[in-house]
């Protein structure tokens, strides 16, 4: 079924997406920082505790980015094993093909 050969392409680019951005260090890094952010006397040096918030707020947006990447192709997978199970044409497959082209 050429939507699932779409759907598999699209989980190994989002899976090397995973590796190159580097996602496990990120989430890592994201703790790490709010632990820091939580210590007293961390808006003592108040140049030093903005950029460390600001850099927590990027790294989490980009994670974010990520799982809802990871949950649209989810999303995209279940709607085709169903549109499969019903066969034809229907509105499930044209809502995968919007999706696909996304």
């Amino acid at each position: 079924n050429e939507n699932f050969e779409k759907i598999e392409e699209l989980e190994k680019r989002l899976l090397k997406i995973k590796d190159v951005f580097d996602l496990l260090n990120k989430e890592k890094e994201i703790k790490e920082l709010e632990k820091e952010i939580q210590k007293e006397g961390f808006w003592e040096n108040k140049k030093e505790a903005v950029k460390k918030t600001q850099k927590l707020a990027d790294l989490k947006k980009e994670v974010e980015i990520y799982y809802y990447l990871e949950k649209e192709l989810k999303d995209i997978k279940e709607l085709a094993f169903l549109t499969e199970k019903e066969k034809g044409e229907s509105g499930l497959e044209k809502e995968i093909n919007e999706k696909i082209k996304k």
